[in-house]
């Protein structure tokens, strides 16, 4: 069976345009047609068959980055979260928060195991 109806929940409208372009990039006009969310409440309460969360991590690193991906973990089938940089903070923000739904795309190297 292939999946085409997607609930993608995007943190803010910059960030929801590096991930549409990409998904645009991959997939083609098909991701016109998934449905986009910015408020996690209604990405939660959502249906759909597949359920994707897109976050970038702030430079500076500030904690909300964290308290969103939790706000949507569970509902969601998977969590992408890029990393443009890699500071000690970010690095300890990727250590303690990986889990198995979570995708990171990192720009650098990382000297640690992650699941």
């Amino acid at each position: 069976m292939t999946v085409t109806d997607f609930g993608i929940y995007i943190s803010d409208s910059f960030v929801g345009n590096i991930f549409r372009y990409h998904f645009s990039q991959i997939v083609g006009p098909l991701q016109e047609n998934w449905s986009y969310y910015t408020d996690k409440q209604a990405f939660n309460n959502s249906s759909h068959q597949r359920k994707i969360a897109c976050f970038q991590l702030p430079y500076p690193y500030n904690d909300q980055v964290g308290q969103d991906i939790n706000a949507v973990y569970d509902s969601a089938d998977v969590v992408i979260v890029l990393g443009s940089e890699l500071h000690p903070r970010t690095v300890e923000f990727i250590q303690n928060n990986d889990r198995d739904k979570i995708c990171w795309f990192i720009c650098g190297y990382m000297n640690t195991h992650l699941l």
